[in-house]
């Protein structure tokens, strides 16, 4: 199977969430002491720790050299060669179908904003806790210093119930 290791003995294992997370809790473990004790990188325990990618049992058992608690099955469970290309292909799909994430040619509405801050009683750190944005985002995005990335646009329009192309409308010609 492509991509599947091909060593002997080597498989796929993917983590338990939330229990490999909870584990390093409390054994009052960081994802950066595995990636030091281990020599594996932060960026791939932290993958691995989202559920973003899987390891193979070579790397599992570099980490369970130092972390032993890690190599318990409470944590992780071993792929088959045929789930391992189903998950694949579900994630090479999924990617596929995402849609660009690009900036927007539109500034935001600054009286439509403050209109629908008022009737919400926010305030625009309200706003940006909402919309998992910064304050200075949305000062930027008003202000039209920034273009706002798609994302972060629907963000906004989401966490105030209004359409995106309420709160940022097509420019208007002179």
């Amino acid at each position: 199977m492509k991509g599947f290791p091909k060593k002997w003995g080597e498989g796929i294992v993917a983590v338990k969430q939330p229990e490999f997370n909870n584990a390093l809790k409390r054994y009052g473990i960081t994802q950066a002491d595995l990636a030091r004790g281990s020599g594996v990188s932060k960026s791939m325990i932290s993958a691995f720790a989202s559920g973003k990618r899987l390891m193979t049992t070579t790397t599992l058992k570099k980490i369970g050299e130092i972390y032993p608690f890690v190599l318990s099955s409470e944590y992780w469970h071993a792929l088959d060669p045929e789930t391992w290309a189903e998950r694949n292909a579900q994630r090479k799909q999924a990617e596929a179908n995402r849609k660009p994430d690009l900036p927007l040619d539109r500034r935001l509405d600054k009286a439509v904003l403050m209109d629908n801050l008022t009737k919400k009683g926010w305030t625009l750190q309200d706003l940006a806790s909402e919309a998992g944005v910064t304050v200075q985002t949305i000062y930027n995005a008003c202000a039209g210093r920034v273009r706002p990335r798609l994302s972060t646009a629907q963000a906004i329009a989401n966490a105030l119930d209004v359409p995106i192309e309420k709160l940022f409308p097509e420019p208007s010609l002179p």
